[in-house]
């Protein structure tokens, strides 16, 4: 007599893995972060002309202020993928899109070029950090036949979000000292989607190595450059 019943195979089938809850909401809320700091990064560019009317500045100040986004990519972009494959992807996330918002938000406070180039400096820093991250995270997330259309949702909620806003802020343009109005709303913003990264991202590396279960695959290392 056969051990195994007739039509019933000797090894079940793998079981389909799970699909992480709430993944759709972490990418809402990481697409708002997205909106957050490319809004910022380009706020200089549709502020500058009140903010040069206000500080007195020349026109080769927005040159210089516009660079600084493109060097802090380059620099701090690496800078923080390393930090988050330290100490946790959603930790980092939420510091520098989240909380380090509010440098941004300081900068409104300058009263001269120096203390907004500073400022401004330190809180560009922050926006270069969040796609890579977010890139990360959407990938663990998202099962292979789903990553396309999560990546490109992202994308699309972030892009169409920063063509709603960046008018909107532009009409600060029009109100005097408004630049500063600008910046503070941004910095708010920045703090909204630290909050809601919080609230719903969930990192599934993190929990696997809280179980015990921790890998190294994704992770920068130099070696492999």
């Amino acid at each position: 007599m056969s051990i195994a019943s007739a039509g019933s195979p000797l090894v079940s089938p793998a079981a389909t893995p799970s699909k992480p809850k709430g993944r759709w909401a972490a990418l809402w809320s990481m697409a708002f972060g997205f909106m957050a700091d490319g809004t910022e990064g380009g706020l200089v560019n549709t502020l500058f002309p009140v903010i040069q009317a206000s500080l007195g500045l020349q026109l080769t100040a927005l040159g210089l202020m516009t660079s600084i986004s493109r060097f802090a990519r380059m620099i701090f972009g690496p800078f923080w993928s390393i930090m988050a494959d330290k100490y946790g992807r959603k930790r980092i996330l939420f510091l520098v899109t989240g909380v380090w918002g509010i440098w941004i938000g300081l900068a409104g406070l300058a009263q001269n070029f120096t203390q907004l180039l500073i400022l401004y400096t330190i809180g560009v820093i922050g926006t270069v950090a969040s796609e890579p991250i977010a890139n990360g995270i959407l990938g663990d997330l998202f099962e292979e036949d789903e990553r396309g259309k999560a990546f490109g949702a992202i994308r699309m909620a972030s892009s169409f979000g920063g063509l709603v806003l960046t008018p909107l802020i532009g009409q600060l343009s029009r109100v005097d000292e408004g630049w500063r109005i600008g910046l503070y709303i941004m910095g708010g913003l920045s703090v909204l989607s630290g909050i809601l990264i919080l609230m719903f991202v969930h990192d599934p590396r993190q929990d696997a190595h809280q179980g015990g279960q921790k890998s190294s695959a994704g992770e920068f290392k130099f070696a492999l450059v």
